[in-house]
């Protein structure tokens, strides 16, 4: 028989889960229509992701349109990566598995799916773990390694990690029936060139298992995209997604097990443009490319292989000199730089410096580790050369004669 006590602690109970459901509706029609964000709870809804829901937890740092999410569930067991709500939180019980995250892009949630948010003391509790564990910092007590050691523990984060899989799995089959408004070539980052017989592919990637490849045949200037997951194997999925670039909505097609959409030189052009690729994409099918400009191109693609090299303006690089034609400007660490063909040799490159820090430095261009060319004591310097896997360009704090930084020259080959 239900005490008058206990029959008090139920009311409140009841009103306080109440309250949660109140708070909880009005934060959700607030987001109605806002798109993924930050402490978002969302729910994959498949008998497969049963129990499971995602947190979103921070975007890319280089692609905003991917969303690091985490799965959380209602298991109590909590271990060194977990974090668990408090009675108090508005979406409790919820258990946070921070270790177990993925990247999804924002157009692979519906935001009819979004059931709840966190308070904003979990997700910087839960960011700040997941940091933790990238660096390798993180510290954990014994009775969370207890826990870890725990063989139901173990089991059921195989369940967590089992039904996160089929969770994305689903999301990525799914097309939005906005497609051709929401995936933009323009949401491709670049990652890399890798040259391939008498073709150059470029790789953009997408999502954690999609990644979209251009395809260059110099022999006879052909080119085309190609979808594919990100291990290499060829697209096996039922849609073959469309996208739009600008103006052009680009369809694929099934061709030998690939998704295929073959481009036009025009349209390389324009992407190459987009994309800041490298001049020789930028002029893909024009037959007057220079063997100066081929030179330059293939110094830059290959460090951008090795080294975060971002463009800037002209102006913004403020060299000291006019504008050139087939000028490249970039910046990377410190150091802003100009890759120019030289005027007079062919297989030669002009490279301009400038040290952003406030330390004069030295400049010292080595080939086969022996300096062949020097500017001292500054934060300007010029070099002409061939480039070649034997020389490497070496910046030194002027004072100290400390290594300051080392432009990869040898990774040109």
């Amino acid at each position: 028989m239900l005490t008058p006590k206990h029959l008090n602690k139920l009311k409140k109970l009841a009103t306080k889960i109440q309250e949660k459901r109140v708070l909880k509706e009005q934060q959700l029609a607030v987001r109605a229509k806002q798109p993924p964000q930050a402490g978002d709870i969302f729910i994959f809804d498949t008998p497969e992701t049963m129990g499971l829901q995602w947190v979103v937890l921070m975007p890319h740092p280089d692609n905003e349109q991917l969303l690091y999410t985490i799965p959380a569930d209602d298991n109590s067991m909590v271990g060194s990566k977990d974090i668990a709500l408090s009675e108090n939180a508005i979406c409790y019980p919820l258990t946070l598995r921070c270790g177990n995250g993925i990247w999804i892009h924002k157009t692979d949630f519906k935001l009819n799916d979004r059931v709840g948010i966190i308070e904003n003391w979990y997700l910087k509790s839960a960011i700040d773990t997941v940091k933790q564990i990238w660096s390798g910092s993180l510290k954990t007590s014994v009775w969370q390694s207890e826990n870890d050691a725990d063989i139901n523990y173990q089991e059921w984060m195989d369940e967590v990690v089992t039904r996160g899989q089929f969770a994305l799995e689903k999301a990525l089959q799914e097309l939005p029936a906005n497609a051709t408004d929401v995936i933009q070539l323009t949401d491709f980052e670049w990652v890399k060139t890798l040259p391939s017989g008498a073709s150059v592919i470029l790789t953009w990637t997408f999502d954690p298992l999609r990644q979209l490849c251009l395809q260059l045949v110099q022999e006879d200037n052909t080119a085309r995209l190609i979808q594919s997951y990100n291990n290499g194997q060829n697209w096996q999925g039922d849609v073959l997604w469309p996208i739009t670039f600008k103006n052009h909505h680009l369809e694929f097609v099934e061709d030998n097990g690939a998704a295929v959409c073959s481009l036009t030189p025009e349209l390389v052009r324009e992407i190459a443009t987009e994309f800041n690729l490298p001049e020789i994409y930028q002029n893909w099918g024009k037959s007057e490319v220079s063997k100066q400009t081929s030179v330059v191109d293939k110094v830059i693609s290959f460090l951008k292989q090795h080294i975060d090299l971002q463009p800037v303006s002209q102006f913004a690089l403020a060299l000291g000199d006019a504008p050139k034609e087939q000028t490249n400007y970039y910046q990377v660490d410190k150091i802003q730089l100009g890759i120019f063909a030289d005027d007079e040799y062919e297989d030669e490159i002009q490279l301009k410096l400038k040290w952003l820090g406030d330390e004069q430095v030295n400049f010292i261009l080595l080939e086969d580790d022996d300096p062949i060319q020097k500017e001292m004591r500054t934060q300007k310097a010029e070099f002409f050369f061939e480039p070649s896997p034997a020389h490497l360009l070496v910046v030194q704090d002027a004072t100290t004669g400390a290594e300051l930084y080392q432009l990869p020259l040898d990774k040109v080959e």
